[in-house]
């Protein structure tokens, strides 16, 4: 499949999440009104330019369009509720959304993110910053009952060490007080010093899997989180290459990559983006994990809906 395929089949998914935004903000939306911006970017005209039988009349072809891509996001919202069943926070009928009592907290706030103008100042720089958190926190439960991690992001979240040596050396006492795997040990002529310009490394959380032996040879998961509509470009960010001069050993056993997005990847993204960036926790894949295991996050919709409330109140 050709990557304008599933560059098309993608914009879809962001036309519903403009639907649900809707019906979040309103309680109730037409899917039509997830497409009003869309003549404006030249949308309707692609599909007008893609129909085979069309009429003559330009405002009959816009109508075409129009009736067209509706048809396809409404698709795309009966996958959506296919696919994650009583999880899915809206109710879909008559081409309408209506928003679920006791939605499902982090649906909603991953959605949040996905529309936000501005990542990068302001109080939306919050929303980043909790999505890696929180990421991180649930794939770890997902990954094994007894997996732990460590947030390693750039900036640093609460109790965790600018420095990138002194959070590699907290990263390394977390693991086990008697491993070698993350071994703070420099080479190729570096030295301590030079990891000043160190932020994260492209790596915003460290999970592992410990036999339960404590000897050496863990599974390690390097979790890299995309939030901002550039996501596409971000599968390979995570080099394990780079990480390999600082650390004697890194591990033992090859480490695994973990691609985590707010948006929701169609499935002939979520095949690209699995062959490339690894594992991927996306919006649907993080729902799934909180609602199984929400009792041990009881915390955590308290943080989600007050920035729901932040991402609500800023339209």
């Amino acid at each position: 499949m050709s990557y304008g395929l599933r560059s098309k089949l993608q914009r879809f998914s962001s036309d519903a999440d403009q639907a649900e935004f809707n019906a979040l903000l309103d309680m109730n939306a037409a899917i039509d009104s997830a497409i009003e911006d869309d003549k404006i970017a030249g949308t309707i005209y692609d599909e007008m330019d893609e129909l085979e039988n069309f009429s003559d009349e330009e405002w009959m072809r816009e109508d075409q369009g129009k009736d067209e891509l509706v048809g396809q996001v409404a698709e795309h919202i009966q996958w959506r509720q296919d696919i994650l069943k009583d999880f899915y926070p809206f109710e879909y009928q008559g081409n309408h959304l209506t928003l679920k009592e006791n939605p499902s907290p982090v649906y909603l706030f991953c959605l949040c993110v996905s529309l936000a103008n501005n990542l990068t100042s302001g109080d939306n720089v919050k929303l980043p910053r909790y999505f890696e958190l929180m990421a991180g926190k649930l794939f770890t439960k997902f990954f094994s009952s007894h997996a732990k991690h460590l947030h390693t992001g750039w900036p640093r979240s609460d109790g965790n060490p600018k420095s990138y040596k002194e959070l590699a050396e907290k990263l390394n006492k977390s693991i086990s007080s008697n491993t070698i795997e993350w071994s703070w040990k420099v080479q190729h002529g570096l030295k301590d010093e030079d990891a000043i310009r160190i932020k994260d490394c492209g790596v915003d959380f460290v999970s592992w899997v410990d036999f339960l032996d404590e000897r050496d040879g863990r599974l390690f998961a390097l979790g890299q989180c995309a939030c901002g509509n550039d996501w596409p470009t971000k599968f390979n960010d995570i080099k394990i290459a780079k990480l390999n001069p600082w650390f004697h050993p890194l591990t033992f056993t090859k480490c695994i990559k973990v691609f985590s997005t707010p948006y929701i990847l169609v499935n002939e993204m979520m095949r690209e983006a699995s062959s490339e960036a690894g594992v991927v926790f996306d919006r649907v894949r993080l729902t799934i994990a909180y609602e199984k295991f929400k009792s041990e996050f009881l915390d955590m919709p308290h943080d989600l809906n007050g920035l729901i409330d932040l991402c609500k109140n800023s339209k």
